[in-house]
């Protein structure tokens, strides 16, 4: 009697084993999904390596606005010079 009442306890653990691994394994899989979106170090080098690029771009554009000013402010006192004239 305490034989098969032991069987059935241990039929009952293995049961629950059974269901908590395969919870397990969904929550697995769920993670597994998550990080497989995430982006890896490759893509955030190379995303460096174009925002590198463009602050030199942005740099250069800054320098050739402020050289364009400059011309239009010389050229803007040029003709007020010669309006006055």
């Amino acid at each position: 009697m305490q034989l098969t009442r032991g069987l059935g306890n241990l039929r009952a653990d293995l049961r629950e084993n059974a269901i908590m691994l395969e919870q397990m394994c969904d929550k697995l899989s769920a993670v597994h999904e998550l990080v497989a979106d995430m982006p890896n170090m490759s893509d955030f080098r190379r995303l460096e390596g174009s925002v590198d690029e463009l602050r030199a771009d942005v740099k250069v554009i800054k320098k050739v606005v402020g050289d364009h000013s400059r011309e239009l402010t010389q050229l803007d006192s040029r003709v007020s010079t010669l309006e006055a004239a």
